[in-house]
């Protein structure tokens, strides 16, 4: 499929150098990688900030780095989109409270343990017409 639409494996392939030019440095140190990130992010061009998010997107969720880069990139990456409705802000956050709530609601409902035995006398007899 990227043999028929060339430029899509250009672009694929240009995120994917900018991910590593990002990582170049980055100290594998909670407090250090976010500002690592940072100072590579500033050595960008301007008119570049959605391959950057792509870039930073994608160093997050591969395997190239350490967890603490990767958590920085997706920090970063979430930080540098702006969301272009402004009730998304507060239609995320319900969002986050509901699934906050739902996982909750799961978790507890897992852990109750239901004892199953016989059924009662009265729905195990056999009844007899009219009664």
């Amino acid at each position: 499929m990227l043999a028929t639409f060339p430029g899509a494996y250009a672009q694929t392939r240009e995120v994917v150098d900018l991910a590593a030019t990002l990582a170049e440095g980055a100290r594998c140190d909670a407090a250090d990688s976010a500002s690592d990130l940072s100072a590579n992010i500033a050595k960008v061009q301007p008119g570049a900030a959605e391959m950057v998010i792509d870039a930073l997107t994608a160093l997050g969720s591969g395997n190239a780095v350490c967890e603490p880069v990767r958590m920085a990139a997706l920090s970063l990456a979430a930080g540098m989109q702006a969301p272009a409705d402004p009730d998304a802000d507060v239609r995320d956050a319900a969002r986050a409270l509901v699934d906050a709530t739902l996982a909750e609601a799961d978790r507890r409902a897992a852990s109750l343990k239901f004892e199953v035995g016989p059924p009662p006398l009265n729905l195990s007899r056999v009844r007899k017409g009219g009664s």
